[in-house]
Order: C-alpha cells, then structure tokens, then sequence
C-alpha cells in the first residue's frame, strides 16, 4: 500500500522553473499530451506525480534505488478509469515480488493531488506440512 498527497503548486513551480528538463524527465510522452490538453494542466501533472510516488512507497524504494519515473505511467482504460502501466526496472521489480495486479485510486483539486497504490500479489498455495512416519 503507497499513499501520496503533492501540492498543486510544488509541482507548477518545478514546471515552471525547470520546463522541458523536469517534465521530460518524470512524465512519458502519453501523460504529456493528456495534461497538455487540459485548460489547467497543472493538477493533472500533480495527481499523476502522487501515482508514482505512491507507487514507489508500496514497492518500498523508488527512484533513488533504480526505478527511473516514467518506468510507471498512468493511463486511462475505455471508461476513464486510470491505471498504471510499468515497464523497465519497476516492471522486473514488480514481477521479483510477485505482484499480480496494481490498483490506483486518484483525486485532485486544484491545489492538491493524491493517490493510493495498492499492489496485488501471488502467494503461493500453503502446503500442509508433512507427517512424520509415526503417523502413517
């Protein structure tokens, strides 16, 4: 389980001082286009940083131990319901630990982004143990 809240204007002010070298940086091409195309793309660059940070604690670690940003990108199923795609590190990371499914669950305002990350793993079956002889 990963949960992150990012203000609005943290995010504007590093797009705003950084341009291009930020964006490009954290953001996939896909992710670009969608907040661009929005009046007020801000929130929407905001709420999409939250996914990946709080993907990033679920996991444990994030970028700082390999995991390069735009390794998870969030997108939008034929309803408008958003996920998250992984690919590179974070995808060989996910499968080392068996997870089978990633939840995403966003909200903003327009001075707040948040998401939650729940990852979904396989267990294996328990076994039950073995009998001793004895018991035969």
């Amino acid at each position: 389980l990963g949960i992150d809240v990012v203000a609005v204007a943290r995010i504007q002010s590093s797009i705003v001082k950084f341009g291009d070298r930020f964006v490009g940086r954290v953001f996939t091409q896909q992710e670009r286009v969608y907040c661009q195309g929005k009046i007020n793309p801000y929130p929407y660059y905001a709420v999409r940083f939250a996914a990946k940070e709080a993907l990033f604690k679920a996991i444990g670690f994030g970028v700082r131990n390999g995991i390069a940003w735009r390794d998870a990108e969030v997108v939008h199923d034929g309803m408008g319901k958003p996920e998250l795609v992984v690919s590179g590190s974070c995808s060989q990371i996910l499968k080392k630990m068996n997870v089978e499914r990633i939840y995403l669950s966003l909200s903003h305002t327009e001075d707040t982004g948040v998401a939650v990350v729940v990852l979904e793993k396989s267990e294996p079956i328990p076994t039950a143990p073995e009998l001793p002889e004895s018991y035969h």
